[in-house]
């Protein structure tokens, strides 16, 4: 019985070795409770719908670098009637690449920087901050990029293959409920 046994016990072993070892990290941080779970459902729900929030009274922008300007004479062409049909192609910058260090960091002092951004306007009060208060109102893909990677820096082609693989597998993360990077 003792050599069946010792057989048994190294065949577990073996079988938990071989799949602790195809074991590989998260391609999302830690939930508590799922997209469908009551309460991950009640806060969107408090968030996005509910009469008393405060959050939706606050404009979305969305800041992108690295477009040199818009080419609006391409078919069909801006409908003076419907210029909100459509926009235009945007035409990127070829010398903008956010794959070198200065790019990067540039990115996280400004994400940085617009957080704490003072608004004297009336519709800033009693604040008197530009961006609504709490730690997702502001989504930064280099904070993003920077968390995922678990504070590694990459540069070059590295950087790049990184932003892809994030793009492909997590949405975006803040307030704003967005589905993709776009």
């Amino acid at each position: 019985a003792a050599p069946l046994c010792a057989v048994v016990l190294l065949g577990w072993g073996i079988l938990n070795f071989v799949c602790a070892a195809n074991l590989g990290s998260p391609g999302q941080p830690y939930a508590w409770f799922g997209e469908d779970h009551l309460s991950s459902r009640a806060r969107a729900f408090n968030m996005n719908q509910y009469a008393a929030n405060v959050s939706l009274s606050y404009n979305l922008l969305t800041i992108t670098f690295g477009v040199e300007g818009i080419d609006r004479e391409r078919a069909p062409g801006v409908d003076p009637w419907k210029p909100h049909e459509w926009y235009g192609v945007p035409v990127y910058d070829p010398a903008f690449n956010l794959s070198t260090p200065a790019a990067q960091e540039f990115l996280r002092e400004f994400c940085r920087a617009l957080r704490k951004e003072p608004c004297a306007a009336e519709g800033c009060q009693p604040r008197g901050m530009l961006i609504k208060p709490g730690p997702e109102s502001v989504s930064c893909v280099i904070e993003e990029v920077d968390a995922w990677n678990w504070g590694r820096r990459y540069e070059g082609e590295a950087f790049l293959e990184r932003l892809r693989e994030i793009r492909r597998t997590r949405k975006p993360h803040s307030d704003v409920e967005r589905e993709d990077w776009s």
